[in-house]
Formats: C-alpha cells, sequence, structure tokens
C-alpha cells in the first residue's frame, strides 16, 4: 500500500540527523523553484513607461542590486539623469547614505530635472544640486479627487461631501442617506462587506465619478432596506480575540429581490441633484440589474456620460447615453443576449468597448457570432456601420484606438497556426480593412 506524503515526511523527519538534513535540504531546493523565488532572477521582463511626449518616455531598468532610470524618444536610449551625481546631492543636503542604483524617482524631465524620494522627504535634483521639497505626504484614504485636483467628493456618515484641498472646508451635498440606504456606500451584495469593515479605513465614495471639466459628479446609491440580514462567523477573529465574531450583511438568497439602485448627477457649482430616470423602453427599471454607473467615456461637451452594463433580468448588453445636466436616459445600443453577459474577453477587466468621434460613434464588443469581436455603430441613429473585426478567433484586449489615423490596437488569440492561447498584437483600420499581425 502506498504511503501517504505525510506520513513519508513524518518518517523521515525522525530518522537521524543526516536523514533530516537531507529531508530539509529536498525541501529548500523545491523551494528555489518556486515562482515567488525565480521571479526575482528574472530582470526586465516588462516595461513600464511615464509617457511624457507621443513618442518620449522614462522607464526604470532593473539590474541586480537595485536599477536606473532611462529616457527613450524618438527610439534612442539614454540615462535619464546623472545617477552618480543625484546621489552624492542627496547624500550631501539630506545627510544620510544615498546608492545611485537604489534611487525612488517621482518624475523627470527632458533636461535631467528630477524628483526623488530620500530620507522621507521629496528632493529637486538638477546640476548636482538637491533642493528639499518638504515631508513626503502619506496617501489620504476617502479622497474622490477631481480632475483638477483642487476638491474631493468623500463620504460622511451615510451621506456626501465635497471638501476643498487647500482649506479643508466641507460642504454636504447630501442629507437623506441612512443605514442600508447610504450614499457612497459599498453595496455588502459585492461580498466584500466583511473585509471592508475589518480593514476600518475610510472608502472613496462607491461607484461615482467626475466629469472631465469637474462640473458633475454622477453615481447613485443602492437600496438595501428590503434585504434580510444573513448572519457570517468568523470562527477565528483576525484581531486575535478568542471569541468567534458574527457579521451581519444585506445579502439576498436566489429567488429573493436583490439591492436596487438608484442614480443621480450632483452639479458641483450649486448642489443641484439630478435624478436619472434608469428605464428601457420596455418600463424595466435598469437599476434592479446594477449597482453603479462605470462611465466608458464623455462626450467632448462634457454633458452626456457613457455606460456599458448588462443589467440582470433584461436578457441584453445595453450602451447607456445620459444627459447629466437634464437626467435624460438613451439606449443607442441594446444587443439581445443569451447565456453569461460580458463586455469583454475578461471578466475582471475594463469593457473592450470605446466611444469615439466625441461621442458619436462607438466602438462595440459583441460574442454575436460566436467569437468576440469588434463593430462601429452611430450612436445617434443606433446603426451598425461596419463590422471591424470577424474570423473564428477571439479579440482579447483593446490597447489603444488611435483616431487620428483611423486605427485600432488590440491583442487576439488562435487567428494564427500554433498554441491557440498564445496572444498577438494586431492593427486594423476602424473601417475593417487592413487587418496586420504586429508581433
Amino acid at each position: 500500500m502506498n504511503q501517504s506524503p505525510v506520513a513519508a515526511d513524518n518518517e523521515a523527519l525522525d530518522q537521524p540527523a543526516s536523514g533530516a538534513a537531507d529531508m530539509l535540504a529536498r525541501y529548500r531546493a523545491a523551494e528555489a523553484v518556486l515562482d515567488a523565488s525565480v521571479m526575482r532572477l528574472v530582470l526586465n521582463e516588462s516595461v513600464r513607461p511615464n509617457w511624457v511626449g507621443a513618442n518620449t518616455f522614462w522607464y526604470r531598468r532593473e539590474l541586480a542590486g537595485g536599477g536606473r532610470y532611462i529616457w527613450v524618444e524618438g527610439g534612442t536610449l539614454r540615462p535619464a539623469f546623472d545617477h552618480a551625481a543625484a546621489a552624492s546631492a542627496l547624500e550631501a543636503a539630506a545627510g544620510q547614505a544615498a546608492s545611485a542604483d537604489l534611487l525612488m524617482v517621482e518624475s523627470i524631465t527632458a533636461d535631467g530635472e528630477c524628483v526623488l524620494h530620500h530620507g522621507g522627504r521629496r528632493w529637486r535634483v538638477i546640476s548636482g544640486v538637491a533642493e528639499d521639497l518638504g515631508a513626503i505626504e502619506g496617501a489620504k484614504p476617502g479622497l474622490l479627487l477631481s480632475p483638477a485636483g483642487d476638491q474631493a467628493l468623500v463620504v460622511r456618515g451615510h451621506d456626501l461631501a465635497m471638501l476643498d484641498i487647500a482649506s479643508g472646508a466641507e460642504r454636504r451635498l447630501t442629507d437623506d442617506g441612512e443605514e442600508s440606504y447610504a450614499w457612497g456606500k459599498y453595496p455588502d451584495a459585492a461580498l466584500l462587506a466583511i473585509a471592508r469593515r475589518q480593514a476600518n479605513v475610510p472608502l472613496m465614495p462607491f461607484g461615482w465619478s467626475w466629469s472631465p471639466d469637474g462640473k458633475y459628479v454622477i453615481g447613485g446609491r443602492v437600496d438595501e432596506r428590503h434585504i434580510k440580514p444573513y448572519p457570517f462567523l468568523e470562527s477565528v477573529p483576525q484581531d486575535g480575540s478568542a471569541r468567534p465574531r458574527a457579521y451581519h450583511v444585506q445579502q439576498a438568497l436566489v429567488g429573493e429581490r436583490g439591492p436596487l439602485f438608484s442614480a443621480c448627477a450632483i452639479e458641483i457649482a450649486t448642489g443641484r441633484r439630478i435624478p436619472i430616470e434608469l428605464h428601457d423602453k420596455l418600463g424595466r427599471d435598469l437599476g434592479e440589474g446594477i449597482v453603479h454607473l462605470e462611465p466608458l467615456d464623455w462626450s467632448a461637451d462634457n454633458r452626456r456620460v457613457f455606460v456599458a452594463t448588462a443589467p440582470d433580468r433584461t436578457g441584453a448588453t445595453m450602451l447607456l447615453e445620459i444627459d447629466v445636466t437634464a437626467g435624460t436616459l438613451r439606449i443607442p445600443i441594446a444587443e439581445p443576449t443569451t447565456g453569461f453577459l460580458k463586455l469583454g474577453a475578461e471578466l475582471y477587466k475594463q469593457p473592450n468597448s470605446r466611444i469615439i468621434a466625441g461621442g458619436r460613434q462607438a466602438i462595440w464588443y459583441s460574442e454575436r457570432s460566436g467569437y468576440g469581436h469588434l463593430y462601429l455603430y452611430d450612436l445617434a441613429t443606433g446603426e451598425l456601420i461596419n463590422p471591424i473585426t470577424a474570423g473564428d478567433w477571439p479579440v482579447r484586449d483593446v490597447l489603444e484606438v488611435d483616431e487620428a489615423r483611423g486605427r485600432i490596437y488590440f491583442t487576439a488569440s488562435g487567428r494564427e497556426p500554433g498554441a491557440p492561447y498564445q496572444r498577438r498584437v494586431y492593427r486594423v483600420d476602424i473601417d475593417g480593412q487592413n487587418l496586420t499581425l504586429l508581433s
């Protein structure tokens, strides 16, 4: 009869010291080839560009004992700044040792000026001289910053408030929030309620976003008052206490009515609340199938926001067009879908659809053919202009839309011979012509 691995290990450890040492050596050899150990030996697996222009960026090149920062412009590479001189400048100014290979960079300019973090402070370094810019400010949780960074939407109790970053003054935007019907609350149906309670840190207003011009915020709140509390037992509390702890969350069971979402926009200057009617042409309440609005994009005039969603019980994938100034809703695309509804090839990634031409057209992702592909739509009429991709292979990720050249860059798999899961990069014109393999 075969011996279990646990029994074999215990027997080995009961052997003389030499046998136990041999077993320990084998475990250490196995540990050395685990992903966490091996990945430390793989340097520069990918490049994380920090773009400063259309063809210019800087990145950190990894070395065995640290890294150096590289400036890339028009295909030419050079050191982004004098690392040795920067380290010497930091040592002289801060009185603490600094290594040229262990510099922490915040920003770099074309002329070699950089902002570094050292000794808990920020330093501007240029021409071998370091200027103290003050202490590094810790992250402030719970702030949904405006595009200009001068204001932030925050949760206060069950309501929303606007915080002025410079003065710290706050202005209430809502005053009717309540338990289980609160503004900006992370809904219990999202299955992270207990973990977020345990973390006990301020959270950003859930499901809210700014218009690009900073004049409006759009979001809503989730009504969970009709859902009976469901108990979860933490048998071994994470805080080290001995007694089990019970948590109650508003979690609907199968067959019960789930949370109800109501949407609105708020005009920042006046505090005016603009309700958004979430009903389709059949009169169905879309708020029964979604818990937040996640904008794909905004129109050029910052008045209309576009949201791709697949509400429960509608059997359709939809593109919503919402006028935040009036609270009106249009559904230019409503595609009947059977089975599991997805807005992209990956469940937890951003949708593959894009809004282009200032809000007049959409690149729409659909699996209507059995494979995920891209289609071009006219949003004024809701009519299909043309398919962009087609074939017995799926589009995976839309990487970039170059509107000026009328091109889309994306990854796909299964189109070329070989492994069907290997992803390659392609380019195609928005009219569906000139599909080109790039990688």
